[in-house]
């Protein structure tokens, strides 16, 4: 299905800066609190020049489920991953959409990821970033 151009809107974005882009509107030591008040500024969808490569970012559950609706986007097999799928065909993370093995993987482990079994696993999860540290 074609889209017409004039039908659409342009992502916002904060200006960058010549190659760098959007990196110093980035704190490193804060990135989550950053993007928090990205999105007050630019809205539910912005998107950000890091480095030469352009990411968008969605900060609303309606737009992270509209996102995640597999029947109108899917993934895309591409640069490292494609590298990899030379050396082990197709897995779960290299297969493309359309294959068998990507289907049968998905479907082993969407009800294994499902909401009830991660919040199961939240007494087991450490912050990785302190040694023996405490569940988060």
């Amino acid at each position: 299905m074609a889209v017409d151009r004039r039908d659409t809107v342009p992502i916002p974005s904060p200006k960058g800066w010549p190659l760098l882009g959007n990196v110093t509107d980035v704190d490193p030591e804060t990135p989550i609190a950053s993007l928090q008040n990205l999105a007050k500024t630019y809205g539910e969808i912005f998107s950000l020049s890091l480095l030469g490569k352009k990411r968008v970012f969605i900060t609303t559950q309606k737009l992270l489920e509209e996102a995640c609706n597999e029947k109108r986007f899917g993934k895309l097999v591409s640069a490292a991953l494609g590298e990899l799928r030379n050396g082990i065909h197709d897995g779960l993370f290299t297969a493309q959409n359309d294959e068998e093995n990507w289907h049968l993987a998905h479907r082993i482990l969407v009800p294994a990821f499902g909401p009830l079994n991660i919040t199961s696993m939240f007494d087991d999860m450490k912050d990785a970033r302190i040694p023996n540290s405490a569940p988060v």
